[in-house]
């Protein structure tokens, strides 16, 4: 099972407008190097327009690590990973200027049981080229569990995770409203937001569930 935690600034002129784009879920309970999803939904083109994809992937029997993606048909940045047995999870971005939708691609350094696009964002607007700050950890246990991000000011935070194994139940959220949730197999995807950040240090994000479960969880804030 896997969770994922989403937050966006406000809609503000001075500030990065950040939408989340509704029904961009994406899974696939199959084993594969390469998994690769077509039609998800981007918004509206715009010359400054970056996407960015929270990712996870759930393995049996050893971790594996991100090793390339692409949104859009352009090569994305990994911004924060978090792999271990079982658990899985990333963000990335791409400046994707063109298009209404396109094709979501990422490739593990070996083949897993599942994976998914959890969560698709469209950002214009952004006054840095980098993200903020990004945190990511995982584990074994029964949730809650967070990671501290800090925050810029009217700025975004955008965290993933995955708990493996779908008797954990679904997801809570703390500093952030729960988006969707969808289930295959042993993951279930979720997202959430909080809008326009204020400068903070040490914010924690927090996800909850019900049983003893590996997990990973990645974070970034950005503006």
């Amino acid at each position: 099972m896997s969770g994922v935690l989403t937050a966006m600034v406000g809609i503000n002129a001075s500030r990065a407008i950040v939408t989340y784009q509704a029904s961009s879920l994406a899974q696939d309970n199959t084993n594969q190097i390469t998994y690769t999803f077509t039609g998800r939904p981007f918004g509206p083109a715009a010359a400054d327009r970056v996407i960015i994809a929270v990712l996870s992937w759930e393995q049996n029997s050893s971790a594996r690590d991100f090793v390339s993606a692409t949104i859009g048909g352009v090569a994305a940045t990994l911004h924060v990973e978090r792999t271990r047995v079982q658990a899985g999870s990333a963000i990335i971005s791409a400046l994707v200027p063109a298009g209404t939708s396109g094709t979501i691609s990422f490739t593990l350094s070996a083949t897993a049981n599942s994976g998914g696009v959890a969560g698709v964002y469209a950002v214009t607007g952004l006054v840095n080229a980098a993200p903020h700050h990004t945190a990511s950890m995982g584990g074994t246990g029964t949730g809650p569990a967070s990671v501290t991000l800090n925050l810029p000011t009217g700025g975004f935070a955008i965290a993933g995770g995955m708990t493996y194994n779908s008797d954990g139940g679904p997801h809570g959220w703390t500093f952030a409203t729960k988006n969707q949730e969808g289930t295959v197999a042993r993951q279930v995807n979720s997202s959430a937001h909080a809008e326009d950040t204020s400068l903070t240090t040490g914010q924690s994000i927090e996800a909850s569930w019900a049983a003893n479960r590996p997990y990973s969880f990645c974070a970034l804030s950005w503006a």
